[in-house]
């Protein structure tokens, strides 16, 4: 594992209660792994990611935070 894995393992791992924490870690997230795309008239985000948690992390983030349902 290089470095840059590692530290993003270890920011990932830490558990966020702050509301406003868990916004700028999806901004950060987003900003690095994700796209916006339309398609049929509806505009949905898409976000790459290279582990499970992570995705549940994020998915469970965007549910909380703003009642959004991840497919």
């Amino acid at each position: 594992m290089n470095f840059g894995q590692a530290i993003k393992n270890e920011i990932i791992k830490r558990p966020i209660k702050d509301d406003e924490e868990k916004k700028y870690f999806l901004l950060g997230i987003i900003r690095g792994a994700g796209s916006l795309f339309s398609k049929d008239d509806e505009i949905g985000l898409d976000i790459r990611l290279s582990d499970e948690f992570t995705a549940m992390t994020v998915s469970g983030y965007l549910n909380t935070l703003f009642d959004y349902e991840v497919r």
